[in-house]
């Protein structure tokens, strides 16, 4: 039985059509005498039109309360969370209810995907089954984003009620969604940072073959148990050999997983940092733009550079 989990991501519209399949088929996909039963609330064609609707009325509120056109770029983010076989998008939904209730937003799409998976070595189908939540980030009555991994002085003194997306409100949605799927929770304070959609399915796949190597592992231990021949010495060297085997291949499936998992948290963690930086300087110049922010930036650079250049005291960025 898998753990519970659950990981955001940036999105586009086009997730829409590849949660409802509508797209072209993807490669990792199980081969189709394998596939189960797919699940989704709406059709992309449905989900891009209320997406479209929700932001006409975000940006007119948002021109309302603040006089200017919508800043935001960004206003649809994807949740994965994974699932166990008897999951049902009834099930689903009850979390994405009150996601939706906590954080303000507004869900556009929520789909389960049961033809995802690998073919283990005896020719059985391991599934990987999850669901994809897509939520529509903007406040719709002020047009204003909720979605912040961090806000600024300013912004909580004119918004007490906002709260930030930081890795206490991510950890409060893994105890949310454990709660309501009825799973166990993964490891609190395990330090692990946020995987992206695209390599969460990797490590998704890791962690199926980790643990039916183990499932073969313990079968092998009770062949020992029931009556397997053990010589003189010990086990009979065809299970010792199997068992090296296998503990092998756990090493390296687990030492992929640990690689995987550094590499995002660097990753991570630049973008991370980027994400602040702008953030930063478009609430202090009031930028509303990322091309006014770049042309500000070179035009620092720019300056910064006449001055050294005459041996004059650098003006700080």
């Amino acid at each position: 039985m898998a753990k519970s989990s659950i990981t955001f991501e940036k999105a586009n519209k086009g997730n829409f059509r590849h949660n409802d399949r509508s797209e072209n088929e993807p490669s990792y996909l199980l081969p189709k005498e394998y596939r189960l039963g797919n699940e989704c609330d709406v059709s992309s064609e449905v989900a891009e039109s209320f997406l479209k609707e929700l932001l006409n009325e975000a940006s007119e509120n948002y021109k309302k309360h603040f006089g200017q056109k919508l800043q935001a770029k960004k206003y649809v983010w994807e949740a994965v969370v994974t699932l166990n076989a008897e999951h049902t998008l009834e099930d689903v939904q009850k979390l994405v209810d009150e996601i939706c209730k906590d954080s303000g937003m507004t869900s556009l799409q929520v789909s389960i995907h049961r033809d995802e998976g690998h073919i283990n070595k005896r020719g059985y189908p391991v599934y990987n089954f999850h669901a994809h939540l897509s939520f529509f980030t903007l406040d719709r009555n002020t047009g204003q984003q909720l979605y912040r991994k961090h806000l600024t002085k300013k912004q909580k003194e004119k918004q007490p009620d906002l709260r930030p997306m930081n890795p206490k409100r991510m950890s409060q949605y893994q105890d949310m969604t454990a709660e309501i799927l009825g799973m166990t929770r993964g490891i609190k304070g395990s330090g692990r940072k946020h995987i992206k959609p695209a390599l969460f399915r990797e490590i998704a796949e890791l962690k199926s073959q980790v643990e039916e190597l183990e499932d073969e592992y313990e079968i092998e231990l009770d062949m020992d148990e029931a009556g397997i021949v053990f010589g003189k010495r010990g086990k009979h060297q065809d299970v010792i050999a199997l068992e090296k085997t296998h503990e092998n291949e756990l090493k390296t499936l687990q030492n992929d997983l640990d690689v995987q998992i550094d590499q995002n948290q660097v990753k991570s963690s630049k973008i991370a940092n980027f994400e602040r930086l702008i953030d930063f300087f478009r609430e202090r110049e009031g930028f509303e733009t990322i091309e006014q922010l770049v042309s500000w930036v070179n035009e620092r650079i720019e300056t910064k550079n006449e001055v050294t250049n005459n041996n004059q005291p650098a003006i700080d960025l």
